[in-house]
């Protein structure tokens, strides 16, 4: 039997991931644009991503600063965010399985979250 992850080394995983391809993209369409998008709206802010389970209930919330075009390491709870976003378990673990694949091919990652922004109160 696979052991089950906890969600902050999954979001870990996950932030290792997407800052791998966007290195690896960070000059190539629309990668570049997407880089620009983020540094425009969250350029040194401080982002908490609720991690769900499949029945929508949070796990974990982990905390991270979107400088110069990639996402600090993961730190543990909130801490004073700027913005809140959810990721689900079920992603971070199809991420991480094919973490190849995304890392190639990043269009494949779902950045989805960047539209569903939570009110603080709600996390």
């Amino acid at each position: 039997m696979v052991e089950r992850l906890k969600a902050v080394t999954l979001a870990k995983h996950y932030i290792n991931i997407c800052n791998t391809a966007l290195a690896q993209h960070r000059d190539e369409f629309p990668y570049k644009q997407i880089i620009a998008l983020l540094d425009k709206l969250y350029s040194g802010e401080t982002l908490t991503f609720r991690i769900e389970d499949e029945k929508g209930h949070a796990e974990t919330d982990v905390t991270t600063r979107f400088i110069d075009g990639q996402f600090t390491p993961i730190r543990v709870g909130e801490h004073d965010p700027d913005a809140h976003f959810v990721l689900h378990r079920r992603y971070l673990e199809e991420v991480l399985a094919n973490a190849e694949e995304y890392t190639q091919h990043p269009a494949k990652l779902d950045l989805s979250w960047l539209h569903e922004t939570l009110r603080p109160t709600h996390c």
